[in-house]
């Protein structure tokens, strides 16, 4: 099995124009297969195949021998060429995904995909601050079977349909969520701009009330940052994620708050998914000295590289920052960068441990692959893959942590902010 792109590419290339290598296969039995023994339905059993332990020359003379008996005995269904290829294509990333599930001890996600065109443009969105969909952060509880809404972005098709933040989602399109993935959730949200949604959701507790709200998804602009004096001294700011707009977004608003003389800071990064690498870097070095290290790089050979800080910060005042269950792979560095370069103490949950990153490689007809490519190392060089990372003062949050809302009793009723001022007001911080 190939082991990285040009392999890969080199595999397809092999199969579309070279002569099948090896002995030709051997027909030993015909008949009605199925019910012989019991046997049943046929399916491929992935394990048992892997089980068998061929060596690289092995699995590809039978890949290429099973390829060819496919193409001249098969009498099933129509089908071509370009149908098996693509199945093989899909076939590697579903092996990635299930050996990076068995060695790794964080979040078995599905972070390796063969990607169409709508999918790829869909990424290329996101990066430029935009997305289609009905404009919404979450926070996922599978074992709870609910997806709890934790901000509704401006102009939205779910701000303009009354959706707020604490609201609890049951269904999407009548199907119920209880254990289910974050992919598999994703991908019931996402559709083209035009199409239909309906949520299934839970409002309240006393009493709760249960409606279905239907949305239009639409091409909207995705803000990352927000951010509001919490006293005369003492400023709360948020970052949601990591794109190409985010760096300009938190430095308007820590240029405003040195206007109004902020001497302490609670940078928000709970729920935090991550984002663009270079984002992160920049952002980073908004609150650290220029060459300070921010992280390493680690490829496929082992190979580092250090992130660095760029360029003079930004601010350079007392500094909380706050991180959860949610907080994954690049917030995850921007924290441990701020912890171990001892620019901010960390207040909150342990976090994800994602402590790895995807790049996306194009192919021809607009496909895309994305693969696991990077490891990601704090400033020391350590990792939290699979274990998250330890703030420095554990504080147990909700279920979800809810957006600003003018008019509301937060952050008093969030406990994890609340710690956070007090912190600031009584604590001699680096």
């Amino acid at each position: 099995m190939p082991r990285n792109l040009a392999g890969l590419i080199a595999l397809l290339a092999l199969l579309a124009f070279a002569p099948v290598a090896g002995a030709d296969p051997v027909e030993t039995t015909q008949g009605d297969l199925s019910p012989i023994g019991d046997v049943g339905s046929a399916a491929t059993n992935l394990e048992s195949l892997l089980e068998a332990n061929l060596t690289d020359a092995e699995a590809r003379a039978a890949f290429e021998q099973a390829l060819a008996v496919i193409l001249e005995e098969y009498t099933g269904t129509q089908i071509n060429e370009a149908d098996l290829y693509m199945g093989a294509l899909s076939g590697m990333m579903d092996v990635l995904n299930k050996r990076a599930s068995e060695q790794s001890p964080g979040p078995a996600l599905s972070t390796n995909a063969a990607m169409t065109p709508a999918e790829t443009a869909y990424i290329t969105e996101m990066a430029h601050g935009r997305k289609t969909g009905i404009g919404i952060e979450f926070q996922l509880s599978s074992a709870e079977g609910l997806l709890y809404v934790s901000r509704v972005y401006e102009n939205s098709p779910a701000e303009r349909n009354g959706l707020k933040a604490g609201d609890r989602v049951l269904a999407i399109d009548g199907a119920g969520l209880l254990g289910r993935e974050l992919d598999d959730v994703l991908s019931l949200l996402r559709g083209q701009a035009g199409t239909p949604i309906t949520l299934t959701l839970i409002r309240g507790n006393v009493p709760p009330v249960r409606m279905d709200v239907v949305l239009t998804r639409e091409l909207y602009s995705v803000p990352t940052a927000e951010g509001i004096l919490l006293d005369d001294h003492v400023a709360w700011l948020r970052i949601g994620q990591f794109h190409g707009q985010t760096t300009q977004e938190v430095r308007v608003i820590l240029a405003d708050m040195a206007a109004n003389e902020t001497q302490a800071l609670i940078l928000d990064l709970r729920g935090n998914q991550g984002g663009l690498v270079s984002a992160i870097q920049d952002v980073t070095s908004l609150f650290l000295e220029d060459g300070s290290i921010i992280g390493r790089l680690q490829d496929a050979q082992g190979r580092e590289r250090d992130l660095a800080a760029v360029g003079p910060r930004a601010y350079s005042g007392e500094l909380i920052c706050l991180v959860n269950r949610w907080t994954s792979s690049g917030a995850e560095l921007l924290a441990t960068a701020l912890q171990e370069n001892d620019r901010a103490l960390l207040v909150g949950d342990a976090t994800a441990g994602k402590g790895h990153t995807e790049s996306l490689y194009r192919l021809p007809d607009d496909l895309a692959l994305r693969l696991t490519s990077t490891t990601l190392l704090s400033p020391l060089g350590n990792s939290w893959d699979g274990k998250g990372v330890t703030p420095d003062y554990q504080v147990a949050g909700g279920p979800v942590s809810l957006q600003y809302t003018a008019g509301s009793q937060w952050p008093i009723l969030d406990v994890q902010v609340s710690f956070a001022i007090e912190l600031l007001r009584n604590a001699d911080l680096p």
